[in-house]
């Protein structure tokens, strides 16, 4: 059986000088678990349009242009996920008994390949409002930039699906390497002698590496479509998601999602010590904090 840094696509390690100090994959995979819960928590409160106008006295919360969230209020969010995996980074590699060997800026990308679920909370909200505001006005006449109006979640929800499709495209990198480290070797081939050779943790990270590329790039087009189109047709905004918007939604929703937990949790169970991040409460806090800055000044 090959070794777990042979299973590994790349060389970089975070190790302690004592093994004892190094969380249990149960502990860095519950980590995630608790930033997803709790950011999704605070993005559906602070996301909501009225309490963002109320708490910044109507500076943010009150425009209705979709042009501001499209072109420039998404940036936003997405500083904020890469300032605070850069911070997390950083401050890893100052911790003493630890050695970092991931440049910052690997770790930047890695960390992008996170399961994220604010996002899809606040995607669920949004359309959820838009499609009950949507059968009470099909009566009046109906443009685009009436869209903001009919969800308190919806420049929210629109800003963080661009920034979750600009991070799955930054998550390709480390995903893109891993399928293809497994496909070079035989590891995705379930009939051969290299495929049982292998640990079950290091089948579940080459699948989720698989299965999010072709999940990502499948519903990623579609996102993209389906922003050109909601521009190009106001029709699309008044009638609200068809039947194939709303697959295309929960497909892309729930296999990213799912295959980026896939990914994790084979990485951190193969990796074991060669993977010991420390301080996780430390690091789960700057992850919510600036997930919820980001949802909140991501409001135009």
């Amino acid at each position: 059986m090959p070794s777990r840094a042979d299973l590994i696509p790349w060389p970089y390690v975070i190790t302690a000088d004592d093994g004892s100090k190094c969380p249990s994959s149960t502990a860095i995979l519950g980590t995630f678990a608790a930033i997803n819960i709790l950011s999704s928590l605070l993005g559906v409160a602070v996301g909501h349009r009225k309490v963002v106008k109320t708490l910044t006295f109507g500076l943010l919360g009150s425009k209705d242009d979709i042009s501001a969230i499209l072109f420039v209020q998404w940036l936003i969010p997405l500083a904020c996920q890469l300032g605070s995996n850069a911070i997390n980074a950083y401050l890893m590699s100052k911790v003493p008994g630890y050695t970092v060997t991931f440049p910052i800026g690997q770790l930047v990308v890695l960390y992008a390949a996170r399961p994220r679920f604010s996002w899809i909370v606040l995607a669920m909200f949004t359309l959820r409002s838009t499609i009950t505001a949507t059968a009470q006005k099909k009566t009046r006449a109906f443009t685009l930039n009436d869209m903001p109006k009919l969800s308190p979640w919806f420049s929210a929800g629109i800003a963080h699906l661009l920034v979750e499709i600009v991070l799955d495209l930054m998550a390709l990198a480390y995903m893109g390497r891993t399928a293809y480290f497994a496909t070079r070797r035989g590891y995705l081939n379930v009939f051969s002698s290299a495929y049982d050779a292998i640990p079950e943790s290091a089948r579940l990270m080459y699948a989720g590496s698989l299965w999010f590329i072709v999940a990502g790039v499948i519903s990623g087009f579609y996102y993209v479509c389906f922003i050109v189109e909601a521009l190009k047709s106001p029709s699309l905004a008044r009638d609200g998601p068809s039947m194939f918007w709303s697959g295309v939604v929960f497909f892309g929703i729930s296999s990213t999602w799912i295959s980026a937990w896939l990914f994790w949790a084979g990485y951190v169970k193969l990796a074991g010590d060669l993977y010991c991040p420390p301080k996780l409460a430390s690091q789960g806090a700057v992850w919510i904090i600036f997930t919820t800055l980001g949802i909140f000044f991501g409001s135009p």
